[in-house]
């Protein structure tokens, strides 16, 4: 009876292991038919030429913002005309919160003016504009929900310095 017994066991196990080997060998068989991937990524130290280049590289992004920032208004003595863009005016956690940028302007000390307007109702906050790396942020405008009537108001966003001025395109959001 004993031999019976391990007879059942010993033949099932065979089975199951000569089933998995299989499956291993198409599986590897298989796999070895898929294409190569040809991309090659160099890991090697850069050589002087690239770290030249990218020396080279800095300094020229340097002397473009230096440009930037040190150009003189135009010809006719009055500031450069700029369009502020909106990246964000939603409501959120019960205000509406308004954000944008100044492409073109790369200065601290500008005024910032976010301006909602319905009908004849019209709310104004100012904060001051934020040099960034490329342009000036015109970030942290919060503007109470409760101070708002419900419905559709048309924001705009405005620029002004001694150096570059200008408003945006109107942008809506809607109170509830």
């Amino acid at each position: 009876m004993r031999a019976i017994t391990n007879k059942k066991i010993l033949i099932p196990s065979i089975i199951a292991v000569v089933a998995l080997a299989g499956g291993g060998v198409y599986y590897l068989k298989n796999r070895a038919d898929e294409p190569k991937p040809t991309a090659f990524v160099n890991l090697d130290p850069p050589t002087e030429e690239e770290k030249q280049q990218a020396e080279d590289n800095k300094d020229r992004i340097v002397k473009e913002q230096e440009e930037q920032a040190s150009q003189p208004p135009p010809s006719n003595g009055g500031p450069k005309s700029v369009t502020p863009v909106i990246t964000s005016a939603e409501l959120y956690n019960g205000a509406i919160e308004v954000s944008g940028f100044v492409p073109g302007v790369f200065e601290d000390g500008g005024t910032c003016t976010a301006t909602l307007t319905k009908g004849s109702s019209k709310i104004t906050k100012q904060v001051q504009g934020v040099k960034n790396v490329s342009n000036t942020q015109c970030n942290g405008f919060s503007v109470p929900a409760s101070e708002l009537s419900a419905g559709t108001w048309s924001v705009t966003l405005a620029y002004s310095s001694a150096t570059a001025q200008g408003s945006s395109a109107a942008s809506t959001v809607e109170v509830k």
